[in-house]
């Protein structure tokens, strides 16, 4: 159909969709259960409707806006080492740019995971963007689709300003199912590769 449309050659569009090609790579395009699931490219074509915007207006129209909190620094002064050492850390990988950054966060619910992560990055005065938890039409997303919204994060926020990624519930993505094996292959790479340091947080270690 594709290829009707734009009288583009079936061999170069098997190369456009080819799992290795950048409309995958980047998480714009990702595959369900042989079925193609677009979301963030949907978003991405409904963001540069209208009036112009600047990149910033866009960014957050792709990613939402960043995570704000009304705690402060000294709310997490009973952990002040852990909250300090994840600050240092941050602060030394930020000046070099270093790739594969993941921080662990957990812990029950409901004792301030995400706060912890907001607090630090409003600490270092960077933006962090929590990712994938609802579809455009605020439906629950997949294991995949949520793979797939940290692809394309980490693809769009690698060509901008530092920022920080948060991915809440992180058993979503690396607990197996009995239909969906997954690849620990795959996921150690996605630690290796991300380009934004990402809070991954849990309930139990």
């Amino acid at each position: 159909l594709f290829c009707a449309f734009t009288g583009v050659s079936r061999s170069k569009c098997l190369d456009l969709f080819s799992s290795s090609a950048t409309l995958f790579a980047s998480g714009l395009l990702g595959s369900e259960r042989r079925n193609v699931i677009h979301t963030p490219l949907q978003s991405l074509l409904r963001s540069v409707q209208g009036p112009k915007k600047s990149s910033a207006e866009l960014r957050n129209a792709l990613l939402g806006k960043p995570l704000a909190t009304a705690l402060k620094w000294e709310d997490f002064d009973h952990i002040r080492s852990d909250r300090d050492l994840v600050k240092s850390v941050l602060r030394g990988v930020l000046s070099t740019k270093e790739r594969g950054v993941n921080i662990l966060v957990y812990g029950p619910p409901g004792t301030g995971k995400t706060e912890f992560c907001a607090v630090v990055a409003n600490k270092l005065k960077l933006p962090l963007y929590s990712l994938g938890e609802a579809d455009d039409e605020g439906d629950e997303l997949s294991r995949n689709q949520r793979g797939q919204a940290l692809r394309f994060t980490q693809r769009l926020l690698g060509q901008s300003r530092p920022s920080l990624v948060l991915f809440d519930e992180m058993e979503d993505f690396f607990r197996s199912s009995e239909y969906d094996k997954g690849s620990r292959v795959h996921r150690h790479r996605t630690l290796e590769a991300n380009s934004a340091p990402v809070f991954w947080t849990c309930n139990h270690i």
